[in-house]
């Protein structure tokens, strides 16, 4: 009887744990998608691929709030004013062909964003305001990142 408790035991743990991993916020694997085209749209999967894998925000919690933000446009040289574009109207204008991607200079951005640590994102990203993306340009370095340049 007991062994019978035991193997019953062993395999709910296994339920339990072949759930872990696929979308859990704070796992390498909750990816926010890679397929866009969108150059505009690749950074925000950049940022918010770190943002998750660091902190309990999600992917879609991350990438539709930082969209909203107007504080990162000009630091990956979009030829907007300072802090008066938000980013959905760079994705929506890399769509129209208003603003066009250097794409080595994108690759080697988005490379850089990924190797965010979790200790450098504590200067960009406060997860206790998780709607709250303003501070994310601290995170960019825009000697790579001068995307739309």
């Amino acid at each position: 009887m007991e062994k019978k408790i035991v193997i019953l035991m062993l395999m709910i743990s296994a339920l339990f744990v072949s759930g872990c991993g696929s979308t859990t916020p704070g796992s390498a694997s909750d990816t926010c998608g890679t397929s866009s085209s969108n150059a505009a749209t690749k950074i925000t999967y950049a940022f918010c691929e770190r943002i998750s894998a660091c902190t309990t925000t999600t992917c879609s919690s991350c990438t539709t709030n930082l969209v909203l933000t107007k504080q990162i446009a000009d630091d990956f040289a979009v030829p907007v004013e300072e802090n008066s574009t938000a980013w959905q109207e760079v994705v929506d204008g890399v769509d129209a062909g208003t603003y066009v991607a250097d794409t080595t200079v994108l690759s080697a951005c988005i490379d850089d964003l990924a190797a965010i640590t979790c200790d450098e994102l504590e200067n960009g990203y406060d997860e206790s305001s998780p709607t709250d993306y303003e501070n994310v340009e601290n995170l960019v370095d825009d000697q790579i990142c001068n995307v739309f340049e």
